[in-house]
C-alpha cells in the first residue's frame, strides 16, 4: 500500500462491460464546445476555434 493512499480506497472489481460503461459515461460528460469556448478562455493565451459542431 503506498503512504500518500487513504485506507479507505478499495479495488472495485469491475468487470470489462462495466469498465466499458463507466469509461463511456465519463466520455459523455465531456463538453468540447465549452471546453474550446473563447468566451471561457485565458485572456494571456492565443484564441482558439470553436469546432465545427458547435452552435451557438
Amino acid at each position: 500500500m503506498h503512504p500518500a493512499k487513504d485506507g479507505r480506497v478499495r479495488p472495485l472489481f469491475l468487470t470489462g462491460e462495466e469498465k466499458a460503461d463507466l469509461l463511456a459515461f465519463l466520455e459523455a460528460l465531456t463538453d468540447d464546445c465549452f471546453l474550446n469556448d473563447p468566451a471561457f478562455a485565458d485572456p494571456d493565451l492565443p484564441p482558439l476555434s470553436m469546432p465545427d459542431y458547435c452552435s451557438k
